[in-house]
């Protein structure tokens, strides 16, 4: 799992390292800009371009860009450094590279005025956007937005350094002028907010520059919120004695008029964990519409409030399953009838006592809204999966925050629970209050489509029943799933990637 930090993490580890360990800045420098100067040169090889164009700001990003100008000049590329800021303005360390660059005869040319912009760049031409830092916050202004909006306006590649000059490393949002990268490469480790949109958009591809921490360092280094990839997410594997009884018996509970897909799409998620054994609970009436639909998976009728609706009576009927069911999945499609949601809660109640584990989705998440206070209650066995829209309801007014810095809206969330909540989104980010947050590295857009969380929600129930924990589940579910819409990409498009054809391509990555 790599760490992901904020700009003041960032900042405390860069001083740590010039401190405690002795790297001074100036080196720390020299390898960001040396490391960085590699993987733009490998980009002007892949795209047949010739020159590069590198502009600078007053900080130690411009100080970064004058040693890429550097490497790169010895190279053999053409380079010019287009300067925003009068040397006396550069910090020491900045100071000191942009003075090597000026005897290495590096050109260096002022960009003060409009009138100091070249008057058209090459088709070959790179630009390297060294403008801004990490430490940014608000919208750009004044003479380096002008320099921002000239940028995007000359149609060549951009690769930023450290972050595209005009967002923040800390809020996702995007307040101004900001640079629009291909590549950016950042320092050391990734970002919050490169990792969310509507930031993400305008990031590109992500490259991370070793900067030249000790790797016993760079494993001292403690962060509430880490990117997972394939290796921290092992999939549990069936021994040979294993039979259906013991690989993972899972109870899912929902459905209702006009919702019965909802239900299927869960219970073909949890088929796909490889669970051995699973009931599929739904009211009476609707039983025969499952029967047809899912030919492998069990059913129970239960007693209706009404006709397609679960109603209170059926909390008797299914305690014996609950008690049989390793995992238990509440909510695809259950509907909102004011009884049903009573039977609901009460069926939340009979897990948290029981500590079966267990997932809270889609409306029975609407009925825990309506009494808060269970979240105190609640175990490490229970897995909340709210959308934004969803988790808004237990987080009213946060709408924007929760767009723009969704880690840090879960985290102080998760001081209210002991639950695993896996916030789905663009990425989906899951947490416990004790191990911190995790961001998911897969999945797109062919995923916001109705039908796509009750498969998730069923994958995570499968693994829970299969024996990974709560959390591991959630991560292992998110990867998984992002993985398979990303393999659908292959072969579709986003708009035309259906939940259906995705669970065609789980059954691959899985295989």
């Amino acid at each position: 799992m790599i760490p992901v930090v904020s700009s003041e993490e960032m900042r405390r580890i860069d001083q740590q390292a010039i401190h405690e360990i002795g790297l001074h800045g100036l080196v720390l420098m020299e390898n960001a800009g040396r490391n960085s100067a590699v993987v733009i040169a490998d980009f002007c090889r892949e795209n047949s371009l010739k020159q590069v164009f590198i502009f600078t700001g007053k900080g130690n990003n411009g100080g970064d860009g004058f040693v890429i100008a550097r490497y790169l000049q010895k190279a053999a590329y053409p380079v010019v450094v287009f300067m925003t800021s009068p040397p006396e303005n550069l910090p020491p360390d900045a100071l000191a590279n942009y003075e090597i660059c000026r005897k290495t005869e590096v050109k260096l040319s002022p960009l003060m005025a409009p009138s100091d912009f070249p008057s058209g760049l090459p088709e070959s031409a790179l630009i390297v956007d060294a403008l801004l830092g990490t430490g940014l916050q608000g919208a750009v202004s004044g003479w380096l937005k002008e320099v921002i909006d000239w940028i995007n306006t000359q149609a060549r590649p951009v690769i930023s350094i450290d972050m595209p000059s005009g967002l923040s490393a800390d809020n996702a949002g995007i307040p101004g002028s900001v640079i629009q990268a291909e590549q950016t490469i950042t320092m050391a480790l990734p970002k919050l907010a490169q990792l969310f949109y509507p930031a993400k958009s305008m990031v590109g591809v992500l490259k991370v520059a070793d900067i030249g921490l000790p790797a016993a360092f760079e494993l001292s280094i403690r962060s509430t919120v880490r990117l997972i990839d394939e290796s921290d997410v092992p999939l549990p594997v069936l021994k040979p004695w294993q039979h259906k009884y013991s690989a993972g018996k899972v109870l899912i509970i929902g459905g209702s008029t006009g919702m019965t897909g909802a239900l299927t799409l869960a219970a073909r998620g949890a088929q796909l964990s490889g669970a051995g054994m699973i009931y599929a609970a739904l009211p009476a009436s609707l039983n025969p519409i499952i029967e047809v639909k899912l030919t492998e998976v069990l059913s129970q009728p239960l007693t209706e409030s009404e006709p397609g609706f679960i109603g209170t009576a059926a909390l008797n009927e299914i305690r014996e399953r609950v008690d049989w069911a390793d995992a238990v999945l509440i909510g695809p499609g259950l509907g909102r009838r004011a009884e049903t949601m009573d039977f609901c809660r009460q069926l939340i109640r009979l897990l948290i006592e029981t500590k079966k584990a267990s997932v809270i989705d889609a409306d029975a998440l609407f009925a825990l809204a309506g009494e808060p206070e269970m979240l105190t209650e609640l175990t490490e066995r229970q897995v909340l999966t709210p959308h934004h829209g969803e988790f808004s309801r237990f987080r009213p007014g946060q709408q924007t925050t929760l767009q723009n810095q969704p880690w840090q809206v879960l985290t102080s969330f998760l001081e209210r629970t002991s639950a695993v909540v896996n916030l789905k989104g663009a990425p989906s980010l899951a947490g416990q209050k004790i191990q911190g947050c995790f961001i998911n590295s897969t999945g797109n857009a062919a995923l916001a489509k109705g039908g796509s969380g009750d498969i998730l929600a069923g994958l995570i129930t499968g693994f829970m029943a299969r024996g990974l924990d709560a959390l591991q589940s959630s991560l292992a579910a998110n990867f998984w799933l992002g993985r398979a819409a990303d393999r659908a990409m292959e072969d579709r498009s986003q708009t035309t990637a259906t939940p259906l054809f995705i669970l065609e391509k789980l059954t691959e990555v899985l295989s």
